[in-house]
């Protein structure tokens, strides 16, 4: 479908972190260390446009998210790791420090916001770790057992 032009998207009802289903568009493993459908694995570049600017194209609102430009939503997220040097294998692993929203800090990790104290008013002070055990999932996803 890339090949043909088709702006694919990645969406996932695994349960399990984001960064982990990226990890498996981008090397084809499951939990295990099994390689399956090496031919539909993508690059790097590929998989955050498919769940950046290809998917605000698919919600048809490409004109206000999906990239950092001017007149678009300010929405970012500040990673701990660069997604595009670390080892394939170790993508899984990758977790956010802050998270902005409409242009307002909505979250800041707990260690993220102590070492440059960083309290937002309104922003969720936390690891990625509890707030994805307080989320409630939704209706048939799996909550990744």
């Amino acid at each position: 479908m890339l090949k043909a032009g088709v702006k694919v998207t990645l969406e996932s009802d695994s349960g399990s972190f984001l960064w982990d289903d990226i990890r498996v568009a981008v090397n084809r493993k499951d939990k295990a260390g099994r390689v399956w459908g090496p031919q539909d694995r993508v690059d790097r570049p590929t998989a955050l446009r498919m769940l950046t600017r290809w998917a605000g194209d698919y919600f048809l609102r490409g004109d206000q998210i999906g990239s950092i430009e001017k007149g678009k939503s300010a929405d970012l997220v500040v990673l701990d790791k660069d997604y595009m040097t670390i080892p394939e294998d170790d993508i899984s692993s990758i977790r956010p420090q802050l998270t902005v929203f409409d242009g307002k800090i909505i979250f800041v990790h707990t260690a993220f916001s102590n070492e440059y104290n960083l309290k937002p008013a309104g922003a969720l002070v936390t690891t990625y770790e509890d707030l994805v055990k307080t989320r409630k999932p939704r209706s048939g996803a799996s909550t990744g057992g």
